[in-house]
């Protein structure tokens, strides 16, 4: 075994991290990156005291390690993986090079005290084992020089008649271009691609250029010129014209020579016969660029899968329809884009399809999968071309058809839903016709007690049966007869209040609710019965709502507050705006009066529906179904909470302006 030298410094530019172990495997030396992240370990300690090994750990380390001996090392400390690569340089010397395994190289590295200039990079490490490998070599073959040179020289021997075969079956030669001489030496293969006979191979570079085709004669000339620059190697495809004044296509590869001294003195050109290929190439083009025009132009989607059923090709029109483009989908399988509840019948009928040596199309109307999670109906056909071996797969079109299948389900849905809807209106009609019953019930007995009452008084006194010997009494009915007259006026008004409401167009305006209300509660503070009420008035936000059709609703609501709570010794209102748990705001009016069962509270916005009797509280009991269908007619909502005895609070809400 021949001993090597390790130059610290040298090592450290090009892979520092390594270490250098004894035959005993403790450590001799160590790279500069290895020092950085394991500065605990000294010299002289045995590596197995440090590290654990995944794979086998003695075969590998006992062993001389060439190049391929590849194996995974963890500090037992740190947890750290690291991928090294050993050589023997010495009998008892082991050189090992490699590079620890970071999941990100930003964290990791701070983690570990590094910076990316203290990795070494893979073809480093590589280089760095082959010049090990070729300082080994060197030396060896030193001591046996002369008999290396004779295999050598018949390998030279044996590599020419091969490449000479190798150029004829290719139809390929050389040339060669001595700039002192200024002649370019044709060999015989190429002397037959440029169809020159054998003793007609010198030419000027100038003659050369000549044989070049006129189109492609500039771009050789400036491939040639750009190359001077770096004298790198030229590869041309151009047309040439033969002595016979047929054209050719050849592939040039042109090489600089170069002197002991590191000058260009000539150039090589190798030289290969592709006129078949490029004529078959120009064909098999025209006949893509066709059939790629046709598929690429087309609005069905042309898809191919091999027998494993994984995407081997789509065309473009797969974006149109399933919003994928090529390569998001090539390589996967056609499973993943069925619906769950397509997928058993796609299996079962390109199962048959598989098993049917016709291989006969299969037609499914199926689900897919777009790109943004929504599901498209498309009718997919299937053939089986695996006897073609330019598809060599199962070809798949399909189109959208997710218009048709939803106009299919409208007209399935309206079809089966026709006897329920029947069924509904007949349900709602019926509805209508009691709650109409019941109105009508309610509003002829609402009139027929006032009429009755007003018909008894006034026959009592057309008959004399009443006192005609005291005009009082007489005067008296007279006043139960206008009373009850002014209360079916009223509850002839509200209903023509309400019927109006369901044709009037609102004129929505800024309204100032607090002001609003301010001013329609001082004017029923001025009546007897409510002088007496606290009315207390919040600061309110601006609404857009009519201002006629506003003002009426809160007459309603803050008259009834002051009437139902009138027998109350210190009858308290209070109006204003209040937000619930999930931040909503609403406006309210509240009393402490004499409320209402909660049960009531779903009824008491229909007509004629009262909490109190006539005899408790006076009322037509209509204004209630007035300030509801107010309010809805502003895209607003009402409702009502109550305790009997204690007090009721109307909430309603309508549009509030920004402030």
């Amino acid at each position: 075994m021949i001993d090597i030298v390790l130059n610290e410094e040298a090592i450290n530019k090009i892979c520092p991290f390594y270490f250098l172990l004894d035959k005993d495997y403790r450590f001799i030396q160590f790279g500069r990156s290895f020092k950085i992240v394991f500065s605990q370990i000294i010299e002289g300690s045995n590596l197995y005291d440090h590290f654990s090994l995944k794979s086998s750990v003695h075969s590998i380390l006992t062993e001389v390690v060439d190049l391929h001996s590849l194996f995974i090392m963890v500090s037992k400390d740190l947890g750290l993986e690291m991928k090294m690569i050993g050589i023997e340089i010495a009998k008892d010397k082991k050189l090992y090079v490699g590079y620890p395994i970071l999941n990100d190289s930003d964290n990791s590295l701070k983690k570990y005290g590094l910076s990316i200039e203290d990795l070494p990079q893979h073809d480093s490490l590589i280089e760095f084992l082959f010049l090990m490998e070729g300082m080994k070599r060197s030396m060896a073959e030193a001591q046996d020089y002369s008999e290396k040179e004779k295999d050598k020289r018949k390998e030279l021997q044996e590599r020419e008649f091969l490449l000479h075969e190798a150029m004829e079956l290719a139809k390929m030669g050389i040339w060669y271009f001595n700039f002192n001489e200024i002649k370019l030496v044709f060999s015989s293969g190429c002397c037959d691609i440029y169809g020159l006979h054998n003793n007609n191979n010198r030419h000027s570079y100038e003659e050369w250029l000549a044989m070049i085709h006129p189109d492609y004669q500039d771009f050789v000339k400036n491939k040639i010129e750009v190359s001077k620059e770096d004298l790198s190697p030229v590869s041309i495809t151009a047309r040439i014209i033969k002595a016979d004044g047929t054209s050719a296509f050849v592939s040039q590869k042109i090489i600089y020579k170069f002197n002991k001294e590191g000058k260009p003195i000539g150039l090589y050109g190798i030289v290969q016969d592709i006129t078949e290929q490029k004529l078959a190439e120009e064909q098999i083009n025209a006949s893509e660029k066709r059939f790629r025009a046709l598929v690429e132009n087309s609005k069905e989607v042309i898809a191919v899968s091999n027998k494993d059923r994984d995407i081997i090709y789509v065309s473009p029109a797969l974006e149109f329809i399933l919003g994928y483009k090529e390569d998001e989908i090539t390589g996967k399988k056609y499973k993943l884009y069925y619906h769950e509840d397509d997928q058993k019948k796609v299996e079962d009928s390109l199962r048959e399809l598989m098993g049917d040596k016709t291989g006969t199309y299969r037609r499914l109307d199926v689900r897919m999968k777009h790109k943004d999670g929504s599901w498209k109906w498309v009718e997919l056909t299937a053939t089986k071309q695996f006897e073609n071996p330019a598809i060599n797969g199962i070809v798949k079109n399909f189109h959208d058809i997710s218009d048709i299948k939803l106009a299919q389900s409208k007209l399935e849905e309206i079809n089966n839903s026709l006897d329920l809807k029947i069924a509904v209106r007949t349900k709602e009609l019926k509805a209508k016709n009691d709650d109409l019953e019941t109105f009508v019930y309610t509003v002829s007995h609402d009139l027929r007690s006032p009429l009755r009452l007003i018909n008894s008084f006034a026959t009592m006194l057309i008959e004399g049966k009443g006192y005609p010997n005291d005009p009082e009494r007489s005067m008296e009915f007279l006043k139960i007869i206008s009373q009850y007259t002014i209360r079916m006026n009223s509850i002839i008004s509200d209903l023509l209040n309400l019927s109006k409401l369901s044709k009037l167009e609102i004129q929505k305006k800024r309204v100032d609710v607090k002001a609003l209300a301010e001013v329609i509660s001082a004017e029923y503070l001025k009546q007897e019965n409510y002088k007496k009420a606290d009315v207390k008035i919040m600061d309110m936000p601006t609404v857009m709502a009519d201002p006629g059709l506003l003002r009426q609703a809160l007459e309603n609501l803050i008259s009834n507050a002051l009437k139902y709570s009138s027998k109350n010794e210190n009858p308290q209102i209070t109006i204003g705006t209040e937000f619930d748990e999930s931040s909503s705001s609403s406006f309210f009016v509240a009393d402490n009066g004499a409320g209402f069962d909660e049960s009531f509270a779903e009824r008491l916005f229909k007509p004629f529906q009262r909490g109190h009797s006539t005899e408790e509280f006076e009322g037509t009991g209509i204004g209630l179904s007035i300030v509801k269908s107010i309010i809805e007619k502003h895209g607003g909502d009402i409702w009502a909470k109550s305790d009997l005895g204690k007090g009721t609070k109307f909430n309603f809400t309508l549009e509030v302006v920004a402030a």
